[in-house]
């Protein structure tokens, strides 16, 4: 065991023998009491409550009662309270300069004394006595508290109130432990009796407060320098098992140096709802246990308890946010970990690229949203938002997070279409859904430039490849990006002229060209080459085969077409008649013509072979002359009974030349000019 250097031997003496010239050299310094456990090294001071008890001083030595300690330069101090053994004047407020007063004491008053000694010093007492009788009256329990600034000065107390300081050079005491003393010192023998004196609250001071001595341990033993051949006998015990209260003084156990008297404990509870670390138990007085949690504890996949901090109860108890943490069991203590629900949020799409997904608190809002830059893939691709899967149309969404959720985004891949062009706008143009149908179109095909010649869409040129249509709109379908652009060719009007065999204008309105057919004024492609292939005339497709230039010109095809010119005569009497002429042609078709009266009929751009059938409208027999362009001359007989005609007709000119004899000649002549 550790040996103890009391030297409060040195006041009593020097009490003593300020009283007692003819006193004898005392040879014993009996030392009883308690030492605090390791807990209460490098303290900062100490403080005790001692009952105050008037003793029938012994006529050799003094009694004292007192905490103190050996400090970490080696230094000591102590407090508490003397009995002074004889009646007369007293030194006081002594310091190494030498005491500037003295105090007069009543033999067994007990009043209060601190006392010091500088590191390595073993001189005269070093101190200060209270008044006469300042301890109080027989039962009285008073507090002596001494501690440190943390400069080097120590400060003394009397039930709190301040009562001297000493600078001795170090602020703490090292590993040495808190006493607290009952002494008889500059004792002869172990004779005299010392009534019980009780002490309470035995403390240590931290620095900040003063905390219980958790492990009292016995000591009955003697002073630094004392002769031990005579037994002590006054021990030290607990009194009624009440932690941190004990007695010393005559007949009282002695037990063996370092046995516990008491073992302050405090209990420990830690609550924790999640990781099963719920615990209580107990631990020694103002040792320190380590308190831990995990920072997650996971509910299931989307669902976790996140640790917040703890929540502590009791002197040297924890409260922050540190999942490890220290605590010192400076009272019981309770703990609560607290913890924060968390469900994860999940965003995502076919390409990812959602912003927010995570851990969100329990009623918190949460957002998400997409990342515009995974959007755009290139100039001419992108990806866009249409919804997500709850059917929200809103980016980025914000919603109120109570459970686990999991969102995805709907995007569209669209494609851009280009739509340029070198003369008139065009539409059309913009972004499109992937599969869709994109129609692009021009404001108009055709683009003047006088009245003869134009430009004409000819095809449109897409990504590179002609489409051969000159439609002013088409519709695509939308797989990829696109650039488009209406291709333009200059045109000039073409003027067809088209004479017939007498090179007269044929009555011809539309041509074949390249096996296309057009009207006689066309725009063609200006430059390009084109082969007239023919004529449609009256159901008729009439050879050309004419290969020209197209330009602003004027172009003179003639046809193999033929006027026919047909004359009605009389056979009688050979003159012109009134006939009707049913004509057929080589292409199936017929007409019915009427002489003029001249008796002719002329039928124009005649193509191919062709019959003809006259009758007079008098049904009078008629020959028939062809004009010259006629390519056969056909004689076509109207069949009648001439016999019945010409008896008819005798009888009108007899009847005639018998009334009007003067008359005939004219009537003939009538009759011949009404046939």
């Amino acid at each position: 065991m550790k040996s103890f250097n009391y030297l409060a031997i040195t006041l009593i003496v020097l009490l003593s023998l300020a009283c007692l010239e003819n006193s004898a050299n005392a040879q014993y310094w009996f030392q009883s009491g308690v030492f605090g456990s390791r807990a209460t090294e490098y303290n900062y001071g100490g403080s005790v409550q001692i009952e105050t008890v008037s003793q029938v001083t012994p006529k050799i030595g003094s009694l004292g009662f007192w905490t103190g300690e050996t400090l970490q330069n080696g230094a000591f101090i102590q407090i508490g309270y003397m009995v002074p053994n004889e009646t007369g004047l007293y030194p006081d407020d002594c310091t190494l300069s030498g005491c500037s007063g003295n105090v007069y004491l009543t033999k067994g008053t007990p009043t209060w004394f601190y006392e010091y000694f500088p590191k390595g010093y073993s001189g005269s007492f070093l101190g200060e006595i209270g008044p006469n009788g300042a301890a109080g009256s027989n039962g009285q329990f008073n507090t002596y508290a001494f501690n440190s600034s943390g400069n080097g000065i120590w400060y003394f107390y009397f039930n709190g109130n301040k009562v001297g300081s000493v600078n001795l050079g170090t602020p703490q005491s090292g590993p040495n432990e808190l006493t607290g003393i009952g002494e008889y010192s500059n004792a002869k023998n172990d004779t005299y009796n010392i009534i019980p004196v009780i002490f309470r609250n035995l403390s240590f001071y931290n620095g900040k407060v003063y905390l219980q001595v958790p492990k009292g341990l016995s000591y009955v033993g003697y002073g630094t320098g004392s002769d031990s051949s005579i037994p002590n006998d006054y021990g030290v015990s607990e009194v009624d098992n009440i932690i941190d209260e004990f007695e010393v003084g005559s007949g009282i156990n002695l037990p063996s140096n370092g046995t516990t008297l008491w073992n302050l404990g405090f209990k420990l509870n830690i609550l924790s709802q999640y990781g099963n670390l719920s615990a209580s138990d107990m631990y020694n007085a103002y040792s320190t246990v380590n308190i831990s949690e995990p920072e997650y504890y996971y509910v299931n996949g989307s669902e976790r308890e996140v640790f917040v901090g703890w929540s502590g109860e009791g002197f040297g108890s924890y409260s922050g946010d540190s999942r490890t943490a220290q605590v010192t069991m400076d009272s019981n203590i309770s703990e609560t970990a607290e913890w924060q629900r968390q469900y994860y949020v999940t965003g995502n799409s076919s390409i990812g690229g959602v912003n927010g997904s995570g851990w969100y608190d329990a009623n918190s809002t949460a957002e998400l949203g997409i990342n515009k830059t995974i959007l755009a893939i290139s100039g001419k691709e992108r990806y866009t938002f249409v919804k997500w899967s709850n059917n929200s149309t809103t980016d980025p969404i914000y919603f109120k997070v109570t459970k686990p959720v999991k969102l995805t985004a709907e995007l569209q891949k669209q494609y851009y279409v280009g739509v340029s062009s070198k003369y008139l706008g065009a539409s059309g143009e913009g972004w499109y859904n992937d599969s869709s149908y994109a129609n692009i179109s021009v404001d108009s095909p055709f683009i003047g430039i006088n009245s003869s010649s134009r430009y004409a869409l000819s095809k449109w040129l897409i990504n590179g490849n002609l489409l051969n249509t000159s439609s002013p709109g088409i519709s695509i379908l939308v797989n990829e990006s696109y650039s488009i652009e209406p291709i333009y060719q200059k045109e000039d009007r073409a003027n067809f002229i088209i004479k017939n065999l007498e090179n007269e204008n044929a009555d011809i309105t539309e041509i074949i060209i390249n096996n296309e057919t057009y009207n006689t004024s066309p725009f063609l492609d200006a430059g390009q080459s084109y082969n007239v292939e023919g004529a449609e005339y009256d159901r008729n497709s009439i050879p050309i085969n004419k290969t020209i230039t197209a330009a602003d010109a004027s172009y003179y095809l003639t046809v193999p077409l033929y006027n026919v010119r047909i004359t009605a005569l009389s056979y009688m009497f050979d003159s012109p008649l009134d006939a009707t002429i049913d004509a057929k042609f080589e292409n199936g078709t017929s007409s019915v013509y009427h002489t003029s009266r001249n008796g002719t009929v002329t039928i124009s751009n005649v193509y191919g072979n062709y019959s003809l059938s006259l009758k007079s409208n008098l049904a009078l027999p008629v020959h028939v002359e062809s004009g010259s362009n006629a390519e056969e001359i056909y004689m076509v007989t109207i069949q009648a009974i001439l016999s019945i005609v010409v008896l008819f007709a005798i009888l009108i000119i007899a009847a005639y030349e018998a009334v009007r004899l003067k008359k005939i000649k004219r009537s003939k002549d009538h009759k011949r000019r009404r046939v």
